[in-house]
């Protein structure tokens, strides 16, 4: 058998877990964000600092476009922000809104499934917007760039990445 695929023992072990509600460990992608953060100096807590020199705070409206499994919305709801998630996978949406309520005792956010051309939101609602790791997967990056800065109120701060030109 191949080094990547699991064997029947492991498979049957981990749904015996999940039916006795075990705690799994966590999958590699967590590990790695996780690890990154801490080797990078992103998300703390301690300072309201999700990236160097981006700070989240209880004043904050902070849209996440692209908000995956929900990393940047649990933070920026954990320093008092009103939150706004949005992606286009429904299952994502689900695991962060599950995220959002079980790691948070806010109350301020909202998540939208969608594929960010439109934005389902306001113009001018945000003073922090996040996009990591997205652009590269649209099919109309300059449309979702103008998206982004219609949703940003004047003088908003942004922290956008791609993985590559």
């Amino acid at each position: 058998m191949s080094e990547g695929k699991r064997t029947i023992w492991e498979i049957l072990k981990r749904r015996i877990k999940k039916m006795l509600r075990m705690p799994l460990p966590p999958k590699p992608y967590e590990r790695v964000f996780e690890r990154e953060a801490e080797l990078f100096g992103l998300h703390r807590g301690d300072n309201g600092e999700f990236f160097p020199d981006f700070h989240i705070t209880s004043s904050d409206t902070v849209v996440d476009v692209g908000c995956g499994f929900g990393g940047a919305c649990v933070f920026a709801a954990a320093q008092g922000a009103e939150v706004v998630g949005v992606d286009i996978n429904p299952p994502w949406i689900e695991h962060t809104k599950k995220r959002l309520r079980e790691e948070t005792s806010s109350q301020r956010w909202k998540l939208y499934v969608s594929d960010s051309n439109p934005l389902p939101l306001e113009s001018g609602i945000a003073t922090k917007v996040i996009c990591q790791e997205v652009l590269e997967h649209v099919d109309d990056p300059a449309a979702v760039l103008a998206e982004l800065a219609r949703i940003g109120r004047v003088g908003a701060r942004y922290l956008l990445s791609v993985p590559d030109p």
